[in-house]
């Protein structure tokens, strides 16, 4: 999978992510505004994205609510986690975001090298008209200041660069040419996707197991762990941790921070309740 590989931080105690991202205060679910299916809809949300996803109305609330809402929201958490549909959501991100084996068809060999070629020839145009373009921008570049000798001199450096390119193309310096796929690289690249798929698929699922339930306790554990190291009493001055080793904490360790020592032991109890009863 290229690029960056999904993080399914919130997975699990996406609740808990839920109001610790927020650093905001709420009373529970109903009374805080909210619908069980707007929670759960930002809990899927966070599941998908990896982050947490913050339902409207949380923001507003005051910070004395907090332990309420973790409380209620935990209690929702654990009971959707036992549905189908949870089951069903967490297999479709699963299956979503695993890695694929994806290899090069004869088509993307040929749209590559079209890629390849038409940046060339935009390149060699530019470099082609660079001191063309400065000519024709004189009047331009004088009413910014520059004098004709000035003016004159760019010209000059971008006729030489010109004279320098074309002779390094010719000595085989450089290609003269885009660099192009060949079938017999096609075929090379393809042969070791295999081995690479493997080896991002096992990693993917050391990170994201594909069972529910192993992915609830891991997350649930991690959540302890961190938020177990959280020193509430941390000075911040100017938007930062006087303490620089806490300044450099992740994430999820300032988001409990923010959200206050009730609400953190509130999520630690539903989280250790909710281990137990895996």
């Amino acid at each position: 999978m290229p690029g960056r590989t999904y993080r399914f931080a919130a997975r699990c105690a996406a609740l808990f992510s839920l109001v610790l991202a927020a650093a905001a205060a709420a009373d529970p679910i109903g009374d805080a505004g909210l619908k069980d299916s707007d929670v759960q809809q930002a809990a899927l949300e966070s599941f998908a994205n990896g982050y947490a996803s913050i339902p409207g109305g949380l923001r507003r609330l005051g910070p004395d609510a907090r332990a309420a809402f973790v409380r209620a929201a935990g209690k929702l958490a654990i009971a959707y986690s036992r549905t189908d549909a949870f089951r069903r959501d967490y297999a479709a991100w699963w299956e979503e975001h695993k890695p694929k084996l994806e290899l090069i068809s004869a088509q993307d060999l040929q749209e590559e090298n079209e890629r390849a070629q038409a940046d060339y020839a935009e390149s060699q145009s530019d470099l082609n008209n660079i001191a063309a373009n400065f000519e024709a921008q004189r009047g331009q570049l004088k009413q910014a200041g520059m004098s004709d000798a000035q003016i004159d001199q760019m010209i000059a450096q971008a006729r030489q660069t010109q004279q320098q390119v074309a002779q390094m193309r010719q000595s085989g310096q450089i290609p003269s040419g885009p660099q192009l796929m060949t079938e017999q690289d096609r075929q090379q690249q393809n042969a070791a996707r295999p081995q690479e798929y493997q080896e991002r698929l096992a990693r993917f699922q050391a990170e994201h197991p594909a069972d529910p339930r192993e992915a609830i306790r891991r997350e649930l554990n991690r959540f302890l762990q961190v938020s177990g190291s959280v020193d509430f009493n941390a000075r911040v001055v100017n938007g930062r941790f006087a303490d620089s080793a806490y300044q450099s904490k992740d994430e999820d360790w300032k988001r409990c921070y923010r959200a206050g020592k009730p609400a953190v032991d509130a999520a630690r109890e539903v989280a250790q309740s909710w281990l137990q009863q895996l």
